[in-house]
């Protein structure tokens, strides 16, 4: 319809049909892929906005078989980014996850690089060299994945503490799979973690990347699951956490948070700064990719197609986007740093995916991270200051879910030790 032509009655139902999808949040749709099961305008829009993304993701896909990713990568993102859903389910999950893992946005990220750059693919064809499993199980005693053989696995010396931490995902695991299904997968689970750490020596596990597998594995089976994992590893800000020590990677990539909240809520981040909150409530959402925090599994996955369309720093943006979604509630607390800090490690079982993912868009845009980690960082150190390089207390990379289960108590018991302690020029934030 051009704008200088009258409107059809067509076009009427059309354009109150747009203005009612833009009233709504997805919030109670992202828990499900399916459609909405009543009559009502809401459920109306909702089910026009599904079966588009629908029919779209299916239009991509086929065009992608046809003409290769290359050309229909930035759509695939889009498409992973938006609501509602995100990728709505994981039939369309294990089809692009692997292809969005192959060219990931941004490269292995380094001290003092942009992250926002595109990295080249490899691949000229749609056909991902991530292969599909095609139902096949992968037995812990298969060498398909690759050498070395699971008895090699068994030597290297994150085998134990790798095996101890699967050994307790049970409340990870979605209540529909079965209990022969969730003991595979555990058991495959310990061999396809330690395969993505042989490959460099330099990597170093830490307590929370087994998260971040089991959820590949769940969504695209051990193999694919593998892959992808891999991909991620090197070509991520997970390399960072595998290869540095957290507090010079992870904490380091969190201080970029108070930034954030400094820009867009000044009073909030002196409200928490003041209040000596620091860092540690979020260290396990980017070590995770919230993964270990979320209750829904299906919040889990949309969490996770966002974070492979966009930038590696994007974890950080939605970690502030998060605290400033709950500064109400931030206020209320007294200003003390065991309960902000309990308050904050406990994201709402109904948590407003669309809402938090929207905003965190919206701030990378205001806020690019080239000018979060550069200019916009020296200006806030300068607001508040503080020096350039500071200290931040050792942090147990096979402990770190710890922080996450500490209580008011037991977090006011740390932050005496930490203040009292440890060296005077560690920084608040850490």
């Amino acid at each position: 319809m051009s704008l200088s032509e009258p409107a059809t009655p067509s076009d009427y139902e059309e354009i109150e049909t747009i203005k009612l999808l833009d009233s709504i949040t997805f919030s109670d749709h992202s828990r499900s892929s399916h459609f909405a099961d009543d009559d009502s305008p809401r459920a109306s829009a909702i089910n026009l906005s599904v079966k588009r993304k629908i029919d779209r993701l299916n239009e991509v896909l086929n065009e992608t078989a046809a003409y290769g990713v290359r050309k229909f990568i930035v759509e695939l993102r889009r498409l992973a980014c938006s609501s509602p859903g995100r990728l709505l389910n994981d039939e369309y999950r294990s089809k692009i996850w692997p292809l969005l893992a192959e060219d990931l946005v941004g490269s292995r990220v380094q001290d003092n690089e942009t992250t926002s750059s595109c990295s080249d693919s490899d691949f000229e064809s749609a056909v991902s060299t991530f292969s599909e499993d095609d139902g096949e199980e992968l037995s812990s005693s298969s060498t398909d994945l690759a050498e070395p053989s699971v008895a090699d696995l068994k030597l290297h010396q994150e085998w134990n503490q790798v095996e101890l931490d699967v050994n307790r995902l049970l409340s990870r695991f979605p209540p529909y799979i079965s209990e022969e299904r969730r003991l595979f997968l555990q058991n495959e689970l310990t061999p396809i973690i330690v395969r993505v750490l042989w490959q460099d020596r330099s990597f170093r596990y830490y307590q929370g990347f087994h998260d971040v597998c089991l959820t590949l594995v769940l969504v695209l089976g051990p193999k694919t699951g593998y892959k992808v994992a891999k991909a991620l590893s090197t070509k991520s800000a997970f390399h960072n956490f595998l290869t540095r020590s957290l507090e010079d990677s992870a904490m380091r990539d969190l201080s970029y948070m108070y930034v954030l909240l400094w820009k867009e809520d000044p009073g909030l981040e002196r409200f928490m700064r003041n209040a000596s909150v620091g860092c540690m409530f979020a260290l396990s959402w980017i070590l995770t990719w919230f993964s270990h925090s979320l209750r829904e599994y299906s919040q889990v996955v949309q969490f996770f197609d966002f974070f492979l369309s966009n930038d590696p720093l994007m974890p950080v943006y939605v970690s502030a986007a998060l605290v400033l979604s709950r500064r109400n509630e931030v206020f209320a607390c007294e200003p003390e740093m065991p309960i902000i800090h309990h308050l904050l490690t406990r994201i709402p079982e109904d948590i407003n995916v669309d809402e938090v993912l929207s905003a965190a868009s919206q701030l990378i845009l205001s806020y690019p991270p080239a000018l979060v980690q550069g200019v916009f960082w020296d200006r806030y150190l300068e607001q508040i200051s503080a020096p350039k390089k500071q200290s931040v207390p050792k942090i147990n990379r096979y402990a770190v879910n710890a922080w996450f289960f500490a209580g008011a108590a037991t977090a006011a018991v740390a932050y005496w030790i930490l203040t009292h302690y440890s060296q005077p020029d560690i920084a608040w934030f850490a």
